[in-house]
Parts: structure tokens; sequence; C-alpha cells
């Protein structure tokens, strides 16, 4: 064969190889290890729930008397709201156990009556409302303390309307409920010491006049102060 023929020869081999080269797909390499290290930055981003609970750590497990407690203001929390809603007359144990999310018998086991779950009731929104005075009141004394805790029982019943005209339901059913009544009277014994202290530390001041009687005028204070946002809710209604 002529060294032509031989040259062109070799030259169209070399040319197909480089045409079969420009068409085949790129090599895929197979990833790095820090790739697949789940601690390495390039894989920092997945989510938790990508990544399953077991990465989370082993599940803490509530006890009985913690799965009951939860239970248990739950239940509490909406029969507040049907009250609020609908009136005291209308609770039952049973659809405040499904408004919770639970069976309609579990309030009958942790409440032995409707009277019963309503004393729990009251206690329950009296200490949540003394849980946010204890964080939205600034901690004074005399006059300036006194005026403090009359401007957030003004500011908190207005905040949340339906807490508040539950609760006078609550007070309302209070006479014909000998348990409701005596819980509902302990509790207001505990308002009135505590603004008969307010009162005497004024007094002790000078903020206060010296003539009155701290505990005759804390009486006078709470019924005030409960007749005031009752006739509010009427107005709101």
């Amino acid at each position: 064969m002529p060294a032509t023929a031989s040259t062109k020869a070799a030259k169209s081999a070399r040319q197909k190889a480089a045409s079969k080269q420009k068409g085949a797909r790129p090599i895929r390499r197979a990833p790095t290890s820090s790739k697949l290290n789940p601690s390495s930055p390039s894989s920092s981003n997945i989510g938790s729930a990508e990544l399953g609970s077991a990465s989370l750590g082993p599940v803490v497990r509530q006890t009985q008397a913690e799965r009951r407690e939860k239970a248990e203001l739950a239940i509490l929390a909406a029969a507040l709201g049907i009250i609020a809603d609908r009136g005291i007359e209308e609770l039952t144990l049973a659809e405040a156990g499904v408004a919770a999310g639970y069976s309609r018998a579990l309030p009958a086991h942790y409440f032995e009556s409707k009277d019963a779950a309503l004393v729990a009731l009251c206690n329950f929104v009296v200490e949540r409302y003394l849980g946010r005075v204890q964080r939205q009141v600034p901690g004074r004394d005399g006059l300036e303390g006194f005026l403090d805790r009359l401007g957030h029982y003004f500011d908190d019943g207005r905040k949340d309307p339906r807490v508040l005209r539950a609760f006078h339901a609550i007070l309302g059913a209070a006479p014909g409920k000998p348990e409701l009544a005596k819980s509902i009277s302990r509790l207001a014994e505990e308002s009135k010491a505590t603004f008969a202290v307010y009162l005497r530390q004024g007094m002790a001041r000078g903020e206060i006049r010296t003539d009155i009687v701290p505990e005759i005028e804390a009486v006078w204070i709470l019924a005030s102060l409960r007749g005031i946002m009752g006739q509010w809710l009427y107005d709101e209604s």
C-alpha cells in the first residue's frame, strides 16, 4: 500500500476515534467519603425529619403522673371553652373529654362529678391568672403595686374575654354548689388579703390615708373589680 494511502487510513481512524469520544457520556465518579459522612459540611443541611427519629436520641416517655396532669389540663381547657361559648349548664364531662382529644369516659375517671370539675376549673383559671401576674406585673409595693394589680386585672380580662366569661359563669353558679362556693370563697379571701397588704404598705409610706380599714376596703375593691368586668362582658355581648 502506498505511504499516502497508509497515512490517510491512519488519519481516518483517528478522526473516528475522536468522534466516538465526543459522543460518549461522561463517566460519573463515585462519591467521596466526605459526601457519605453525615457529619461533613456537605450533608449538614439535611433536616432531622429526613434523618429519622433515631438520630434524635432515645424517646423520653412521660410518667403516669405526667400523662394524667397533661390530660387533666387539656380537659379543663376544653371545659372552659364550652362554658364560655354555651354556658355552665351545657357543660358535660363527656363532651369536655372528646373536645380535649380523649375518650368520653376519661373525665369521669379524673373528676368525681361535674361540681368537682368546676372546682378544679376555678382553681385552674385562678392559677393561670396568678402566673401571668407574676410574669407581667412589676414587683412593686405600696400604692404603685396596688395600682399595677388593678391595671393588670382589667387588661388581662380584655385580652381574653372567653376566659373571663367562663370565670364569671362559674362565680354565678357558686351559690347553689357548696363545694364550689367554698373554693370561690377561699380564692376571694386570698385576693382580699393581697389587696390589704398593698393598702397597709401604702398607708405606712404616707401614700394612702390612714383612717381606712384595709380589710374592709379590700372587700369593696374586689367586688368593684368583678362588677366592672361583669358589666364590660354584658356590653361586649
